[in-house]
């Protein structure tokens, strides 16, 4: 490069072994820093080369964008000759990861229904588990106030969410009140939107409240006052007192006694006694009764319901490694949602994508238990001994198992009805009977067999029925 003056020439050289051509780099981190060193500047008088700008142009992303360096040779009387370099940053590599063998997920008492996650923490790929309850609530506390009074009505929060508050239409009573839900986040924590549950009584009354939790907590008892002889009546609720616990005292399964807001109507009430959550539980619910007295209706006898609160179990880690630093997305591609519908083995894609869009695939399995036998039971069946089995000639293939092959649960979809008097038994290759495996019935044509304590190799299972025999090959992992 060179610049021309009145008295001289000023040239800016590139040095020899230098590489300030046009190069290419994978990562930001791996940009060569500006270097004056990698450049000579040949003047008549003197010269002082600097570096004077990296313009970035063309960017994608954190990861794909082209650099134009400016280097600028500068002599005593201002003249000065410029030299650029093109430095394209592009990621082409895909992260590295390698999935588990298995997942486990096991269904509980504290709700129907399981839904997995996964994000990326120091390096590593985590998957939780979280249980939302399907029903509004597991279990209810007494009535307060007058248990005789018939319940009318239910106003309940949404699944999934737990109640945080309380507002209500105030006069010489509570005329009536509802709850206030937010979300049960995976950790257990309550979310941060809200919404409210219906009204339990009349239409009298000036509103009152929010009364909240302190943040981070749910509601795990109530006190309702009573105004024994309002309009000649019991069971009138004139006072709610409600208590709250922090989510994460819930989870330890701290008991429930935290005295949290009250709301009062204008007459003086009976106190009652407080009604708790059991331990590990919070309110997300109510039954009520509607007094149809004269002068309201206004609400009366209330029964709170409740469900226990689970936070999010790890379930499965494992590394992730990229080439360049920066951002790290994980998607779970599959079902990640499971019911009783789904006990056994279900196949799951965890996919993982860098900044610059590569991305990294790897499959595992979720295998899914009914630990508590909450889902329907289903029917067992027994493999018989082959002496006691009438085969008939054995006819092409239907059926059809999957996964196969597998490391834990399999499930045989069947041509035919599985009948009282269908018999199923496992071969090995040389031909012993697996005797006395248990099969459970999920249709009256599929059903699904553990065989992780088989030894890894291949199997075969017979199918015998009045239509014949069919006979499948799967392989133990």
């Amino acid at each position: 490069w060179q610049a021309f003056w009145e008295g001289g020439t000023l040239t800016l050289n590139y040095r020899i072994g230098s590489n300030l051509a046009s190069i290419t780099v994978d990562c930001s981190s791996s940009v060569p820093t500006p270097n004056i060193n990698l450049l000579t500047a040949s003047d008549n008088c003197s010269a002082i080369v600097t570096h004077v700008s990296d313009v970035i142009s063309n960017q994608t992303n954190a990861s794909n964008y082209l650099i134009t360096r400016t280097y600028k040779a500068t002599d005593p009387s201002g003249n000065f000759a410029t030299a650029t370099q093109t430095i394209r940053v592009v990621d082409n590599q895909a992260p590295t990861i390698t999935c588990p063998a298995n997942v486990s997920v096991a269904l509980n008492s504290a709700g129907s229904q399981v839904n997995i996650s996964a994000t990326i923490i120091n390096n590593q790929v985590v998957i939780s588990s979280s249980t939302i309850a399907q029903t509004a609530q597991s279990g209810f506390l007494s009535p307060q106030n007058d248990p005789s009074k018939p319940l009318s009505g239910s106003c309940n929060c949404p699944p999934g969410h737990a109640v945080v508050g309380y507002e209500g239409k105030v006069g010489e009573i509570v005329d009536q009140f509802r709850l206030i839900c937010a979300p049960i986040n995976s950790d257990g924590s309550p979310g941060a939107s809200a919404t409210t549950s219906c009204f339990n009584g009349g239409t009298g009354g000036r509103l009152v409240g929010p009364f909240t939790a302190p943040a981070s907590s749910w509601m795990v008892g109530f006190r309702i006052g009573d105004m024994i002889g309002y309009y000649n009546r019991s069971g009138t609720l004139s006072s709610i007192e409600g208590y709250s616990q922090t989510y994460t005292d819930v989870i330890n399964g701290s008991s429930n006694r935290f005295l949290n807001t009250k709301m009062n109507g204008g007459l003086q009430s009976q106190r009652t006694s407080v009604y708790y959550a059991p331990s590990g539980s919070v309110i997300t619910g109510m039954n009520y009764y509607i007094d149809p007295v004269a002068g309201g209706p206004f609400s009366s006898t209330v029964q709170f319901k409740y469900q226990p609160l689970v936070a999010a179990q790890e379930l499965a880690s494992f590394a992730v490694t990229d080439n360049c630093t920066g951002n790290l997305n994980v998607n779970l591609v599959g079902n990640t949602t499971f019911t009783c519908a789904n006990v056994g083995s279900n196949p799951l894609t965890i996919r993982v994508t860098d900044a610059n869009g590569n991305v990294s695939t790897c499959t595992t399995v979720v295998n899914v238990t009914d630990n508590n036998s909450n889902c329907t039971a289903n029917s067992i069946l027994t493999s018989e001994d082959p002496a006691n089995v009438p085969f008939v000639e054995t006819r092409v293939q239907k059926s059809k198992i999957y996964p196969n092959p597998s490391f834990g649960v399999i499930k045989v979809v069947t041509s035919n009805e599985i009948e009282a008097n269908t018999n199923i038994m496992v071969f090995d290759v040389v031909g012993k009977v697996q005797v006395k495996e248990k099969f459970r019935l999920l249709s009256n044509k599929m059903f699904e067999m553990d065989v992780s304590n088989y030894p890894t190799g291949m199997y075969f299972i017979k199918i015998n029925s009045k239509k014949g025999v069919e006979t499948i090959k799967f392989i133990r992992q």
